[in-house]
């Protein structure tokens, strides 16, 4: 079995060992907002709510986006 994916949306092929899944809007328009390039997206639901409602889920490389993230939990990157 591969784990390689090609996104719908963007037609992009990535390794899906090899991502961070982001459902936080705000931190996906800052991720972009800093150049990180975005894999794919595609909706879902928040299934740990009782209310189970819908929400995006925005692809990044893992490595690429390591500096972002750390400034993200920083409060360094707006």
């Amino acid at each position: 079995m591969s784990d390689k994916i090609t996104s719908q949306t963007t037609g992009k092929q990535y390794n899906a060992n090899k991502v961070v899944r982001i459902i936080n809007t705000l931190q996906a328009a800052s991720y972009m907002k800093h150049g990180a390039e975005l894999l794919d997206i595609y909706p879902s639901r928040d299934f740990k709510s009782n209310e189970n409602k819908p929400l995006l889920v925005y692809i990044f490389d893992r490595e690429a986006t390591t500096p972002l993230y750390d400034a993200w939990c920083k409060r360094e990157l707006n």
